[in-house]
């Protein structure tokens, strides 16, 4: 039997700009790995 495991970890960087109206733009950067685990 096959037990998988995902893990994600997200980085997020925002910038906001005040043009009489606060306008923020966010970019994230997500990585994800996979893990397996045969039990028997």
């Amino acid at each position: 039997m096959y037990i998988y495991i995902y893990v994600c970890m997200c980085v997020c960087v925002c910038m906001c700009v005040c043009v009489c109206v606060y306008v923020c733009v966010c970019m994230c950067v997500c990585v994800c790995t996979s893990l397996h685990l045969n039990d028997h």
